[in-house]
Parts: structure tokens; sequence; C-alpha cells
């Protein structure tokens, strides 16, 4: 009987030991459970935090080339988009309502002038909370001497009424609308030249038709004009083929009028682009350019063009050099070559 007694009571003294373990165990786990759903509510934190900045990032950065393979690869509007991305190309770049900066400096060596440096600007930005649908800008760019897939690479302009047009060239800075009705893009901008503080408008329509995964055609129609009656109107149609993933051919045919000297301007151009990686691409031109005075309703040819433009991305997705050799044949020196050599260095912040 004692000894009975004896050891229920050194069970009972255990007893208050092993609900204390049990009670250390239950509270370690507890304690982990909470750990453990306060590190996956931080987890799920951080991973908003960093979609968000991934989305931020994606909005103000330009696309690559690789990008745009990636998703894009085996179709022609794949590829032609790729290439005006990445050569910034007018065509593509004005029908976009996107954010960016770009900022080109430039140096060439030309035959008979010697060298001439050059420093040009666009900015554009976004209004938000308007549909994504309008559009700031100011723009140093002058788009209006060369072709739409050329522009920016012919270094000066070689008649005297382009050097007279280059010393007029303005500074401007107006609104943009932006709008897609069944695949038609049209871009309306009203604004102000700085010079003179003259009004201007301009109304652009475009239209991208892709018959088969090797072929598309585009057309833009874009009219301009101000209140000193420099109007006009480019009608502007590209025609592109892909020989191959990395390999695009374009025919080029633009005219344009101009109200001030009553004339029409045309050029026919032959454009070959290859894509060699994501950082590195080159262009191959070949155009002519004439003109048509409807006062005297004469013809001329005005020079004959052939170009190369390589294009190097130096940083991450924003910084490019441009090696760009010519040979122009200008009547001015009466079909004679005049060869030059520029350097460009072109910085775009934000997407294009």
């Amino acid at each position: 009987m004692e000894d009975s007694t004896s050891l229920k009571k050194e069970g009972d003294e255990h007893l208050p030991l092993e609900n204390h373990k049990s009670e250390a165990i239950d509270n370690i786990e507890a304690d982990l459970e909470n750990r453990f759903d306060i590190k996956k509510e931080q987890d799920a934190q951080k991973a908003e935090v960093q979609k968000a900045k991934d989305s931020l990032f994606n909005e103000f950065r330009p696309p690559s080339l690789e990008d745009l393979h990636t998703s894009l690869s085996g179709d022609i509007l794949g590829l032609s988009e790729s290439i005006d991305t990445f050569f910034v190309n007018d065509r593509i770049i004005d029908g976009r309502n996107r954010t960016h900066l770009r900022i080109l400096s430039s140096i060439a060596s030309i035959e008979r002038e010697g060298l001439v440096d050059n420093i040009d600007f666009r900015l554009r930005f976004r209004l938000p909370r308007l549909e994504k649908k309008i559009q700031f800008e100011v723009n140093n760019l002058d788009n209006s001497l060369t072709s739409d897939s050329n522009r920016g690479t012919n270094p000066i302009p070689l008649t005297v009424q382009e050097q007279s047009r280059a010393r007029q060239q303005n500074t401007t800075a107006g609104l943009s609308f932006f709008k897609d009705t069944l695949g038609v893009q049209s871009k309306f901008t009203l604004g102000f030249i700085f010079r003179d503080f003259a009004p201007f408008g301009n109304f652009r329509l475009s239209k991208n038709i892709k018959f088969n995964e090797k072929d598309s055609l585009m057309f833009i129609s874009d009219v301009f004009g101000d209140t000193e009656d420099r109007t006009g109107h480019r009608a502007t149609i590209y025609f592109d083929r892909a020989l191959s993933p990395h390999l695009l051919f374009r025919f080029l045919n633009e005219s344009v009028y101009r109200n001030e000297f009553n004339s029409f301007e045309t050029v026919h151009g032959l454009n070959f682009y290859q894509i060699f990686n994501d950082r590195h691409s080159i262009g191959y031109t070949a155009q002519v350019r004439s003109e048509n005075l409807m006062y005297d309703s004469s013809f001329y040819l005005r020079s004959y063009d052939l170009l190369t433009t390589y294009r190097y991305r130096i940083f991450k997705r924003h910084t490019f050099l441009d090696l760009i050799p010519a040979v122009i044949f200008p009547k001015e020196h009466e079909f004679q070559s005049h060869w030059s050599f520029t350097i460009r260095l072109e910085i775009i912040l934000g997407s294009v």
C-alpha cells in the first residue's frame, strides 16, 4: 500500500514537468508558425514591391531587340518593329505615345566643308490620367530635309534651298492627341514655334498592312502647316520584306509638297537592315532625291545618295553609337562625289 502510494506521489511530482514541456513545445510551434506567417507576408510584400518596380522599369525603358525577337520573331511586323525601335525610326516612333528624352550629339567630317558638329534633342511626355492619349512634346530634331528612313544621317544639307531651311530650323512645343480606329493610327498636334511664336498644326494618319509572314505595306499621310503659310503634305509608302529572320529589305517612296516653295520633293530609296545581335545592327541605304517646281513646271534630280549606318548599343538600353559613312552625288556639284563620315552619340532616357 505504501509502495503504490509512494509511486503515485512520485508520478504526481513529474506531472507539472511534463505539462511544462508540452506547453513549451506548443509555444515554440505557435511561435514558429507565427514567424512563418510573418515571413510569408513579408515575401508577398517584397514580391508586390518588385512587381511594381519591374512595371515602372518596363514603362520607362526602350525595349531591346532581344525583347522584341522573343515575342515577335518570325513575323514581318515583328522584324520591322524591332529594326525601327533599335534605329529609332520616326515611322514607328511618331505613332507611339511614350515618355522619353532623346539627345543626339554628332560630329561629321565632310569633303570641302571640314568638321561640322551638331546637338539635337526631343522631349516627349505622356500626360497621366488622360487614357494615355495626350502627349506633350518639345522638339529640336529637324525632320523636314531627309526621308523618314534616314532622317538625321545626312550630316549637312547640300543644296542652297536646304541650307536656307536648315538656318530656319526651329524648336517647337505642342500637345499631341492619339487615337487608333480599326487599325488606323491618327495623331493630331497643336503647338507653336519658339523663334517667332507662330502656331502650327500637324495631322498624321498611318496604316500598316500585313500580306503574309514576309511582306507588309505601310502608308503614312502627314499634313502640316502654320500661320506663316508654311504648309504642306507628306505622303510616304513603305514596302517591307523579310529576307531572313535577321535581314529586312525596305522600299521607300516619299513625296512632300511645300506651299512656301510651291514644289514637290520626292525620295525613292532602297534599304537593307541586318541584325547581328541585340547590340549590333547595320543599315544600307541607296536613294534618289528629286524636285518638281510647280511655278515653272521644271523637274530635276537633286542627288544620288549612298550611305551605311552602323549602330552599336554601348551601355544598357539607352546609349548608342552610330558610325555613318556616306557618298552623295549632288546636282549642284555636277553629280560629282561628295563624301562624309559622321560619328553620332545618342542617349535615350525613357521608352521609345
